[in-house]
């Protein structure tokens, strides 16, 4: 490759890990975001649960 080239490479690589790197922060928020919703639906079960216990 000749001189000229190399730079060109250096951006593309650099937009590709950037692409990376954003991907795998959707991943991470849309796991989070399900994890919490789950937690909830979980305090909710559980909430309700003790109230039916204690006769409410």
């Amino acid at each position: 490759m000749d001189q000229m080239g190399m730079p060109l490479l250096g951006v593309l690589l650099a937009a590709a890990c950037m692409l990376v790197v954003g991907l795998g922060a959707v991943v991470r928020q849309v796991v989070a975001r399900r994890r919490l919703r789950q937690m909830r639906a979980q305090y909710e079960a559980k909430k309700c649960a003790r109230r039916e216990a204690e006769g409410l």
